[in-house]
């Protein structure tokens, strides 16, 4: 049985709106040249998604940020903390009862 959830465009657009302020809109490049071609069969069509300009320098933002934004005020009255495991990653915390947030670097 599959289990994957299905989005629906609607979804995503409404994703993508409800982030829009928080994230980098980042280019998409289509890389084309014989190095690529000559592993891929004909009129095959690689896109790069250059998510490597997000502020975090990853596509992670994206999903964290959409997540976050779902939360009931209930779910947030208990704070908020983030982390992520790469190198130089930064953590937050955002306390229940300032809502600010504050972020210091890790490791």
């Amino acid at each position: 049985m599959d289990e994957t959830p299905h989005l629906t465009l609607a979804e995503i657009e409404e994703t993508r709106d409800m982030i829009a302020p928080y994230v980098v809109r980042t280019p998409v490049h289509d890389w084309r040249g014989r190095e690529i071609e000559g592993l891929l069969p004909p009129a095959t069509r690689v896109n790069l998604k250059l998510e490597l300009f997000q502020q975090s320098g990853t596509f992670k933002a994206r999903g964290a940020i959409s997540n976050i934004l779902r939360l009931t005020p209930e779910d947030l009255d208990s704070g908020l903390a983030a982390m992520a495991t790469h190198v130089g990653s930064t953590c937050c915390r955002l306390p229940s009862s300032t809502r600010a947030a504050t972020t210091a670097r890790c490791g």
